[in-house]
């Protein structure tokens, strides 16, 4: 965890810069090329994500402001303080997920979200499988985490599917606007 005050947490080793699904499907480090189709994968989105993603509010945002974006988040990577990927099906964009140092050391939460015309075809679940085990194979993580609200229950459906354990049940300030304000912790270790 940083506070203003502090240096942000590092990672010695940053996960690989892909990571396959299956045969069509890979998560992914994203490039400045991929601004389009990350744009519209969003922008198509929109009403799908609103409810559980705070970002969604700044959204829709051009090719240009999603290439800055996509140039920020890989300084970060290089820097080994955060780590963002796309989910694609070939060369399309199809969700988002990455490793973030928001815990302790030694830990990673994992984060994701995945285009309304992909849901319930078993992609987030292979996801967070594939960067659980990416994650835990790293020498300096010992603990995987995802923080859900207690409302989205398909994500933490999605926790449960994969092996997560609920470890904490918490107050916290409302985000989205389908948040009740009452976090659940998972853990995997």
């Amino acid at each position: 965890m940083t506070d203003e005050n502090s240096t942000p947490r590092r990672l010695a080793s940053a996960p690989p810069d892909s990571v396959p699904l299956d045969g069509v499907v890979v998560v992914r480090r994203y490039a400045e090329s991929d601004a389009a189709t990350l744009r519209d994968a969003v922008t198509l989105s929109i009403e799908h994500l609103r409810p559980w993603m705070p970002w969604i509010a700044h959204e829709p945002q051009t090719v240009e402001q999603r290439r800055a974006l996509i140039s920020e988040w890989n300084r970060n990577w290089d820097q080994g303080v955060d780590f963002v990927m796309g989910i694609f099906e070939g060369h399309l964009c199809i969700g988002g997920t990455g490793f973030h140092l928001r815990g302790p050391e030694g830990s990673v939460e994992v984060g994701y979200w995945l285009a309304a015309s992909h849901v319930g075809r078993g992609i987030i679940t292979r996801t967070v499988t594939a960067l659980t085990e990416t994650a835990l194979s790293m020498p300096e993580v010992t603990v995987v985490e995802i923080v859900t609200d207690e409302a989205n229950e398909r994500s933490a459906a999605v926790a449960r599917r994969c092996g997560y354990e609920l470890v904490e049940r918490f107050t916290r300030q409302r985000e989205a606007p389908g948040e009740k304000g009452i976090g659940l912790r998972w853990r995997r270790t």
